[in-house]
This record gives structure tokens, C-alpha cells and sequence, in this order.
């Protein structure tokens, strides 16, 4: 009898260790939820930064996020991912200020170029790699890049579109058609007005662009420019083709 009563005294001690955890389990359980619940940690301020394709409504769509959801809630890492899965978003971070804040940062990816890509085209960043498929809703035209799919876009075209950007070409993207890169340092630019091939040769950027600089100035001054079918600039030196009209 004196081991049943043991016996039965730890069966009780279990049942109601079991109990008591049972009931610390729900109080945790129920505080957590009344602290998420509380109104003191429902989202008042919700900033997002770094847009410019993407708005900040689209952006806190993509990540799930609303005002007045509790900032407790969300799971940050999620929230990230769902963000980042978006072809245009390049890097994003996700901030949570207690006790009634959320901050989102991205880095979109920049649109420098068309590519041809299964039968449309695609925008394609400074690489010539693809971001998204070329819709009518907000439209941006860019100029068209061929070259071999294999291959990647050059340092030395790189270089040059960095000159352009920082206006040491005589003419900017917006005149471009189209860019060729025909080899590792040579590239074309068909511009649409002038309408003029103009082919670089890009050994030494540096120099080239002082060249094409010179030659352009001398044209516009003696009147010739519109008169120019193609252009071929290396370091030092140009070759010049006029219409035959």
C-alpha cells in the first residue's frame, strides 16, 4: 500500500506539474497576444525609401505591410523576401522602431537599355542583364543594346556610357537608337538626331572621348553635321563618311 501511495503521489505531482505549465503556457500565450493586440503597437508611421520606378504603396503591398497592423506581428525576414522577389528591387532592409514604427529601404535596379528577349523585349540594367519584360504602363525608352547574349557588356562601353552620363559626349542617351557592342573595345550608337552611326573605338576612353569631343566641334562649326552619315573615332584619330544626298 505505502508503494501504491507513492506511486499515486507522482502520478498527481506530473498531472499537476502538467497543469501549471499548461497554465503558464496559456498566460504567456495570452499576454503575448494582448501586447501585439495593443493598440500602442499598431503601425503609425510607415516610411519607405529609395523609390523611383516602384511607388511606396506598391512596395508596402509587396512586402504584406499596412497601417495599423502591429508592428510585433510581422516577421521582418518575411516581410524582406516578399519584397526582394520583385525583378526590380535589387536590395531592401526592413527597420522596426518600437513602439509604433516601420521603416523600409530599397535599392532598385536601374534600367540603362533594351534587350531582345523571347520575341519582346526586356529592360536590362547596366550589365545587359534583364529585369522585367517592356509593358505600356510607364513606359521609359531607352535605347536598344545587341550584342551577343553570351556575352557580357565590355569595361569599355561601360566607361563610355559613364562619360555620357557625366555630358562628356557630344550627345546624350535620349539621341541614342541603338547601341552595338561589336566587339570587347569597339561599340556603335545610331542616334536619331543627327541620324549618325557613330563607332568608338574604346582602347583608351579617355582619349577617345577628347577626340570625338574635337571632332564634333569642328563639324557643328563648319555646318557639316547634319550632312555626316558615320563616324569612326580611335584615340587621335577619325574617319568620317558624308551622305551621298
Amino acid at each position: 500500500m505505502s508503494g501504491v501511495g507513492r506511486g499515486l503521489r507522482w502520478v498527481v505531482g506530473i498531472l499537476v506539474g502538467m497543469a501549471v505549465l499548461g497554465g503558464v503556457s496559456f498566460a504567456i500565450l495570452w499576454g503575448y497576444r494582448w501586447v501585439t493586440g495593443h493598440e500602442l503597437f499598431q503601425i503609425q508611421q510607415l516610411e519607405v525609401r529609395g523609390t523611383q520606378r516602384l511607388s511606396p504603396m506598391e512596395v508596402a503591398a509587396l512586402g504584406g505591410v499596412q497601417v495599423g497592423a502591429s508592428v510585433l506581428d510581422l516577421n521582418i525576414a518575411e516581410v524582406r523576401a516578399r519584397i526582394i522577389a520583385n525583378p526590380w528591387v535589387r536590395e531592401a532592409s526592413v527597420t522596426r522602431i518600437l513602439p509604433d514604427r516601420l521603416i523600409i529601404e530599397i535599392a532598385e535596379r536601374r534600367p540603362v537599355f533594351l534587350v531582345p528577349r523571347e520575341g519582346t523585349f526586356f529592360y536590362a540594367d547596366a550589365e545587359g542583364q534583364p529585369i522585367a519584360p517592356v509593358t505600356p504602363e510607364r513606359f521609359v525608352s531607352l535605347p536598344v543594346l545587341e550584342k551577343d547574349g553570351a556575352v557580357g557588356v565590355s569595361q569599355g562601353l561601360r566607361q563610355v556610357l559613364a562619360a555620357m552620363e557625366r555630358n562628356e559626349l557630344p550627345f546624350g542617351m535620349h539621341q541614342v537608337a541603338w547601341i552595338r557592342q561589336d566587339s570587347v573595345e569597339q561599340y556603335s550608337f545610331l542616334l536619331g538626331r543627327p541620324r549618325v552611326l557613330v563607332q568608338l573605338d574604346g582602347r583608351n576612353v579617355t582619349t577617345m572621348v577628347e577626340s570625338l569631343g574635337r571632332l564634333w566641334q569642328d563639324l557643328e562649326q563648319r555646318r557639316e553635321l547634319e550632312k555626316v552619315a558615320s563616324v569612326f573615332v580611335m584615340p587621335g584619330r577619325a574617319w568620317i563618311t558624308f551622305r551621298k544626298d
